[in-house]
């Protein structure tokens, strides 16, 4: 990879980041507001706790919180591809449908992990979807607007 592919996947990585902190200081505060177990890390690392070996359950938090932004990154590198890759372009109308998108993929994903899995303690689990739906949306436009293509800019029109 030369150096232009290496900064341009860097900075696409780092806006993926972004977005990803974004979405979750959404969760954080909805969380603080309801006083509700509705912090996605927070869920997932008490989720994985029962799979985890046991050298590693005590640390099911840093895992909780990794996997989040793994996932958070990877879905928005591949929205990245899509955005350079097809006529699909970030602007505020494909960000609401691919956020609509990601949100609804969020929700079934975490429908499936609580049919296997008991809901963590405080967690409304009605409350948790409604949020993580909007924290989608918002995660993809932030994402959108952070990494326009060269051929489009992010449009708020």
């Amino acid at each position: 990879m030369n150096g232009t592919g290496s900064k341009e996947l860097l900075k696409s990585f780092l806006n993926a980041a972004i977005a990803t902190t974004g979405m979750t200081v959404v969760s954080f505060i909805v969380n603080g507001s309801l006083k509700k177990n509705l912090l996605v890390p927070e869920v997932f690392s008490e989720v994985l706790k029962a799979d985890l070996p046991i050298p590693v359950k005590k640390h099911s938090r840093i895992v909780g919180w990794l996997g989040h932004y793994l996932l958070g990154v990877s879905w928005a590198m591949l929205i990245d591809l899509v955005y350079k890759n097809t006529s699909i372009k970030p602007k505020v109308k494909s960000g609401l449908i691919i956020g609509t998108f990601s949100g609804l993929c969020g929700i079934w994903a975490w429908k499936q992990i609580f049919k296997s899995r008991p809901v963590p303690k405080d967690t409304d689990t009605e409350i948790f979807y409604k949020q993580l739906f909007i924290a989608h949306i918002l995660y993809i436009l932030l994402f959108a607007a952070l990494t326009p293509t060269e051929k489009s800019k992010l449009k708020f029109k």
